[in-house]
């Protein structure tokens, strides 16, 4: 099922749509499912190329790429995903729950 659907997300986007809202939409589903697939890394880059397309989806996307960096134990990629997601939208709870995650996990707690 996430096997089809990423498939069907990378022929859209072979495509190359001049519309960069729907780009960043098909980015972050393929990353949706690049996670629940294992396939990690490529979760992370499809996130970041979602929120490097459309501000809007920037929040969301960069806290997939946090996630998913955080699954693979690379700390620093996940903060940087964080930091990046925070700084376009600053209120954003499931970021800030990352980041608790983070510093809790950087104490030892």
């Amino acid at each position: 099922q996430f096997a089809n659907a990423q498939s069907a997300y990378t022929r859209a986007l072979q495509l190359e749509a001049p519309n960069k809202k729907a780009n960043a939409a098909l980015f972050y589903n393929r990353s949706a499912c690049h996670k629940q697939l294992g396939n990690l890394h490529l979760a992370m880059r499809d996130a970041t190329l979602a929120a490097d397309a459309d501000p809007q989806l920037s929040a969301r996307a960069w806290w997939r790429a946090a996630e998913a960096a955080l699954e693979l134990g690379d700390e620093e990629a996940a903060d940087e995903a964080i930091q990046a997601g925070l700084k376009a939208q600053p209120g954003c709870v499931p970021l800030k729950m990352l980041a608790a995650q983070l510093d809790a996990s950087a104490k030892g707690l």
